[in-house]
Parts: C-alpha cells; structure tokens; sequence
C-alpha cells in the first residue's frame, strides 16, 4: 500500500497531495478523480479524460450531472483525509439529502477542481441554521487566494455574511482563515451567533420561495 497520493496534472507531473495515506491506487487525474495503480495508465487516462471543466465557481446540488456530484464526492474524501477526520462532511448523500438544501461550490482552474466549499441548511426543534460544513483548497493552490474567491462566492450566493454562519468544530486552518475576518470560533457558538445562523436560513429560503 502506498503512503502518499499523486495528483496528475497538465504537466503530466507528479504533485504530492496527501501524506501518509494508505490506499491502493495512489495516482488520481486531478479531471475527475478517478484513482490507479499504474502512473502510465493514470497519464493515458488524464490524456483523454473529457471533465473538462470551464475555468470558475460551479454550483453543483442533487440537479446536477453524476460526473460533476462524483467529483464532489471524491473532494469531500481527499477534504475528510487532510483533517485527519474518519467521515467525510461533503458527499453524494448530502446533495440528495432534501431537508439539508445542500449547496457545494466546486472551484475550477485550468480545467481542474481545485477546492470545494459544502453549506447546508440544518433542522432542529428550535429552528432552522445556516450551517457551514466543509472547505477545502488543495495544497499547492493554498495561499494563492483561491480560497477567499471561493469563500466570499459561497456568502453572496447565499447572501450571507461571515458571521452569519454556524461553525461546527473549524479545522486549525480555517479557524485561522476567519480569524482574519473578524470571525472568533475558539469560542463556542454563543446565543447571538445561533440566532444570526437562524435568521439567515429563514432570509435564504424565504428568498428561495420567493424566486420559485
């Protein structure tokens, strides 16, 4: 079993990605993440794969096509991996999933997804909540602002604003990536930070109703 994952790219290089990851196919076409064994067989494949993906944000929910929800998929397990957590938050199942109204925004260049971000709309007793589940930048693209193209997307397509959203357990990285706007999750999400959580979901699907 191999302890790394090989992302291949235009360049037909080998881009290390995960570290210290056991799995029987190591080198993944960066298109549409399908895995093998054989780095010659995974450049022949990267070479005709057809993905291709326009460059920008896409909105995929359960409408959209199976190969867009796959590639999803296989970013939530790649997402799951890096933090170091056994299930992943972003999936299929959350798309098909009607009382989440789940909304994942995968992030395209050079024709590769590169970064997802996964928000739902969670019920309880007490209300409904905005809820921010899952983001994720793949290594090299970190740090080049990606992430925040990503980020500040995902808020106006749900016309939100950062504090808006309820945090449930932030990773090291992106408790530091809201640190920088103003966003403190080292503290637990107190009764003002629910109900803005609250009011947004009801903005957004009133908004929704509205528009149908």
């Amino acid at each position: 079993m191999e302890d790394h994952i090989y992302f291949l790219y235009p360049s037909g290089e080998k881009l290390i990605e995960l570290k210290n990851v056991s799995i029987g196919y190591p080198y993944v076409c960066s298109r549409c993440g399908r895995n093998y064994q054989n780095m010659g067989y995974a450049r022949y494949h990267y070479s005709k794969c057809q993905l291709g993906l326009p460059d920008g944000i896409h909105i995929i929910d359960k409408s959209s096509p199976k190969r867009l929800q796959q590639v999803v998929d296989d970013m939530g397990h790649y997402s799951a991996v890096t933090q170091g957590i056994d299930t992943r938050v972003t999936s299929i199942y959350k798309l098909k999933d009607p009382k989440l109204h789940a909304k994942i925004f995968l992030l395209v260049h050079e024709g590769n997804p590169i970064g997802i971000l996964t928000t739902t709309i969670r019920t309880f007793e007490d209300g409904i909540l905005l809820w921010f589940d899952d983001f994720y930048i793949m290594q090299p693209y970190q740090r080049k602002g990606f992430g925040t193209t990503l980020y500040e997307f995902a808020l106006k397509y749900r016309n939100a604003e950062p504090c808006d959203f309820f945090y449930d357990r932030p990773s090291f990285k992106l408790t530091n990536f809201l640190k920088k706007r103003g966003i403190n999750t080292s503290k637990p999400n107190d009764v003002e930070s629910l109900k803005r959580a609250g009011q947004a979901a009801y903005a957004w699907m009133n908004n929704q109703k509205a528009n149908e």
